[in-house]
């Protein structure tokens, strides 16, 4: 027998040889079609982000890992015999139920989208990868060819074949997917009674063959959309906001890491009005220094009444709106606060003003989760002043990047929170006393503690007094 037909070792690791993993993979493909009776979750999903990390095939290895520069590095592809699987004896009977469907490797996906189009329409959920394959060098790198354009598009049509097959999907969640957009959003309207949650993923509108979302404001159902990641041209942007009268009013906007025009986020804002319960900024700094993006926060106030969760990069100029927010947005539970790329370790900024009129107004007295995550910096009585007088019911709570944390700031939050608070993230350059640990370890129930190191330079205060 040949040495290839062997297994062999690198690293103290088994290596098997492609014709013997083909077989396992197509065995065990066969296998599962054919013993499994019902199946609702079909999952090929090799990422490894946490997107949908509920999701994931955990069986599988990533195909990519990490190394000490944070970069991806390619490291195996999906058996294309996992993606015939819809075509093996037994999957008209063991797929037919399927509800969810994952599949975010970068392999050859439209024979498999193909098959399932005959199969499944009871799907709910969907959420695929329509990124370049593994095999193409420049993907990720430069602009595709044309013939990996049509390949992309070809894909695309077919997966538009599977959501048109559909009787009532709910969730859709595309990643990448530059190529074919207008094929895959033209299905969609298919879809126009029961779509509810939309999320665009990785997304760059720098890519050649961009399509518009005009297509979504068909969707009058829509309730949450999310741009996870996504370079947001004004181009593609602006049919969901050029509408005189919206139709649609989400509870759910999400821009993640997304860079989009203020003038976008605005309006999409006001549009969604009253409904708005949700809502995650990205960076909607203006970087021309158009002064639309001190009206971003006073907009939410003035529209989002019933606003639930907040989370948004907010600069020093945008902290005297956090008060008008606050006021107008009685129901908030959650509030994340981070700082602009831009704005790090250059200032810590004075908020005491801030919490002493959110205690004095009692405000935010729904609040059960608060994350802080820039340099702020606050004393430990102005803290506890908010703590006592609005008495919100804190269950979580983060302050990242800290210069000002100290033992009295933790006394304050052992004294006023205690056992009520479940999950306390606590990251300070200030020395905090090992009794003082101790006893937070034993009262919180999740108590993470970590040393702050500012990066090189002083630091300097800037008191911020409210107008």
């Amino acid at each position: 027998m040949s040495r290839k037909k062997h297994s062999t070792f690198n690293d103290s690791k088994a290596v098997f040889p492609v014709s013997v993993d083909r077989v396992v993979s197509y065995s065990l493909a066969k296998l599962i079609m054919r013993d499994s009776k019902k199946l609702n979750l079909l999952s090929i999903d090799p990422t490894i982000g946490d997107s949908i990390k509920n999701y994931r095939c955990n069986c599988m290895d990533p195909i990519f890992n990490i190394d000490d520069y944070g970069n991806q590095i390619f490291k195996q592809s999906v058996p294309e015999e996992h993606l015939l699987i819809a075509t093996y004896p037994g999957a008209n009977g063991c797929l037919s139920p399927l509800t969810e469907f994952i599949c975010t490797t970068r392999g050859t996906k439209w024979r498999l989208f193909h098959a399932m189009s005959s199969i499944c329409q009871q799907l709910r959920m969907i959420y695929v990868d329509m990124g370049g394959y593994d095999s193409w060098s420049n993907a990720g790198l430069q602009t595709y060819t044309e013939p990996q354009m049509q390949e992309l598009e070809w894909e695309a049509k077919n997966l538009a074949t599977l959501i048109r097959s559909q009787i009532s999907l709910n969730t859709f969640m595309l990643s990448r997917g530059e190529i074919g957009l207008n094929t895959i959003l033209n299905a969609l309207t298919s879809q126009v009674t029961s779509l509810r949650y939309v999320e665009f993923i990785n997304f760059d509108t720098e890519l050649s063959q961009w399509g518009s979302l005009e297509k979504l404001i068909e969707f009058i159902g829509l309730k949450t959309l999310k741009f996870i990641s996504c370079k947001l041209s004004d181009i593609l942007m602006k049919p969901l906001v050029s509408n005189p009268i919206s139709l649609f009013r989400l509870t759910t906007i999400e821009m993640s890491d997304s860079t989009s025009s203020p003038e976008i986020v605005l309006k999409l804002i006001e549009d969604s009005g009253s409904s708005l319960k949700s809502l995650t900024l990205g960076d909607h700094h203006n970087k021309e220094g158009s002064d639309s993006t001190c009206n971003i926060i006073e907009t939410i106030a003035k529209y989002c009444p019933n606003l639930v969760n907040f989370s948004s990069i907010v600069s020093i100029g945008e902290i005297p709106q956090l008060l008008t927010l606050f006021t107008f947005c009685p129901q908030l539970e959650s509030v994340t606060l981070r700082q602009p790329l831009e704005e790090t370790n250059l200032v810590i900024e004075d908020i005491n003003w801030l919490f002493d009129q959110m205690g004095e107004l009692q405000l935010l007295r729904k609040l059960r989760h608060l994350a802080i995550q820039a340099p702020w910096s606050f004393l430990p009585h102005s803290l506890n002043d908010f703590l006592v007088n609005s008495n919100p019911p804190l269950r979580s709570l983060e302050l990242s990047c800290s210069h000002c944390f100290s033992d009295a700031h933790l006394d304050v939050i052992l004294k006023c929170l205690g056992k009520n608070l479940k999950k306390f993230k606590l990251i300070t350059c200030k020395e905090i006393d090992d009794n003082r640990i101790i006893d937070a370890l034993a009262t919180i129930e999740d108590f993470d503690f970590k040393p702050f190191i500012p990066a090189h330079g002083s630091c300097q205060f800037n008191h911020l007094h409210m107008k």
